[in-house]
């Protein structure tokens, strides 16, 4: 049960990494992302020395899914965040949610995961849930969400960023399995910190200093920076407990916690109408944790 209460607590601080992207929609999605796994940089360099972490005693295969785990992080979340800026959250993050779906099937063939009858229906509420929470006005109908992937370029994005999610979710159990929990999040933020900056370089060819503009965001990236650290901090003691679709599905709650923010802090609309949805994902995790 303790694995449920650490995706939870990964999915709230996910949710507000997502709501501070939304504040910063001017930044640019590379620059964003980059940014806030180099802030943590002094972070993760104090805790590699602290943990005495030495990379020469994970094998090559560790290495490479970990390096291969944190580019494709970089990309997938920088698509996310230029998705959120383009289309909004409303119309992006409830094909997120699609990603335990997808992963039934990517942790079956990476590792040999089999969800048992009440998982899946665990995982399927969570994912109506989540969708219906996301529906902007019911009499708009019930396959709005569905049909704005057709009008919406950042639905049909992040609808990609799911599907590649799902494949990142298991690359993150199988790597947490080299190293300690913490020490495994400290490499990975930093690889992801070097793989984002070199990006960066190459895209923009100025300065670090002129290019992230420190001074001015130091506060956003920071917050950003720790509430990215923290929610994969749970996440990865939450994952190695349980089957991947079933952890990345209660962590996919964390839209709750977004819609809360957004209309505390961005004032977005329709509060009442994600009750019905949030009911029936508490139905799932209840499911998945009793049952699955």
């Amino acid at each position: 049960m303790k694995w449920i209460i650490y995706c939870l607590l990964a999915a709230l601080f996910w949710s507000f990494n997502v709501a501070i992207c939304k504040k910063n929609n001017k930044i640019n999605p590379l620059i964003l992302n980059t940014a806030q796994f180099l802030i943590m940089m002094p972070v993760c360099i104090l805790l590699f020395f602290i943990f005495d972490i030495n990379l020469y005693i994970i094998p090559l295969q560790g290495l490479f899914v970990i390096i291969l785990l944190a580019l494709l992080n970089i990309l997938f979340i920088s698509l996310g965040i230029y998705a959120i800026h383009i289309s909004g959250i409303g119309l992006t993050q409830p094909f997120l949610s699609i990603t335990p779906l997808f992963q039934l099937l990517t942790s079956f063939i990476i590792l040999k995961e089999i969800p048992s009858l009440y998982g899946i229906l665990g995982v399927v509420f969570v994912i109506i849930g989540v969708y219906l929470v996301n529906i902007q006005k019911f009499h708009e109908g019930l396959f709005e969400p569905l049909k704005s992937v057709i009008k919406e370029k950042g639905s049909l994005i992040m609808l990609l960023v799911a599907l590649g999610y799902s494949i990142n979710g298991n690359l993150f159990k199988i790597g947490s399995q080299f190293l300690p929990r913490i020490q495994f999040i400290v490499v990975l933020m930093m690889f992801e910190a070097i793989i984002g900056l070199l990006f960066v370089l190459v895209n923009f060819r100025k300065s670090v200093i002129k290019t992230f503009k420190f001074k001015k965001n130091y506060l956003n990236y920071l917050l950003l920076g720790l509430s990215m650290f923290l929610s994969e901090i749970f996440f990865v003691f939450g994952i190695n407990k349980t089957l991947v679709p079933y952890a990345t599905a209660v962590k996919r709650t964390g839209i709750v916690f977004s819609v809360v923010f957004g209309y505390l802090f961005f004032k977005e609309k329709n509060f009442k109408e994600t009750i019905t949805g949030s009911i029936i994902m508490l139905l799932g995790v209840i499911v998945i944790s009793l049952l699955g």
